[in-house]
């Protein structure tokens, strides 16, 4: 009986250690040979169209989420700090929600919580917008420049205030 309880507990901790978002889904930006990002078609807050095309001129940073990823969520506070440090003509975060037809879900979402206030209300608004990108799993960033390039993919959660990450987008953004 004793073993049995030993290899369950040992079964469950190595489950959680998997399952941990510092383990199995902590992000690091990967450089990539730039290449131009795919237009897309955002539904925003009011329920209007802005297209990514729009943003050009600034680095932006596109992360897709989704309400129901309890990994996706964690992050986006942290974006919001990110945010807080740049001037939003010059960099702007982007945070696309996949729950296309869903847009007062995730307007609620946004509305509860007082620290996401400097974020906009985005989701694909087509269906298209993650495959377009090639994320085929969630939460995943690009980084594009301001020439309207992809420079930087992150996979997973990240500590987006890190040394590492705002220095990157400094550098991206010419300051």
């Amino acid at each position: 009986m004793l073993k049995y309880y030993l290899r369950s507990s040992i079964y469950l901790i190595a489950v959680y250690i998997l399952l941990s978002s510092k383990f199995a889904f902590a992000g690091k930006i990967t450089q990539v040979p730039a290449y131009d990002a795919p237009d897309l078609a955002l539904q925003i807050y009011d329920g209007s169209r802005n297209y990514l095309s729009q943003l050009e001129g600034r680095v932006v940073v596109l992360y897709f989420w989704a309400t129901w990823c309890g990994h996706c969520v964690a992050n986006i506070p942290k974006l919001a700090k990110l945010q807080s440090q740049f001037n939003p003509k010059e960099l702007i975060v982007v945070p696309v929600s996949i729950e296309s037809g869903r847009l007062d879900h995730v307007k609620q979402f946004f509305k509860l919580r007082s620290d996401l206030q400097n974020l906009g209300v985005y989701i694909d608004a087509d269906d298209v917008a993650a495959s377009r990108f090639g994320a085929t799993s969630i939460p995943r960033a690009f980084i594009i420049n301001k020439q309207g390039q992809v420079v930087a993919k992150v996979r997973g959660t990240m500590n987006w205030d890190s040394e590492e990450a705002v220095s990157m987008l400094k550098k991206l953004n010419g300051s």
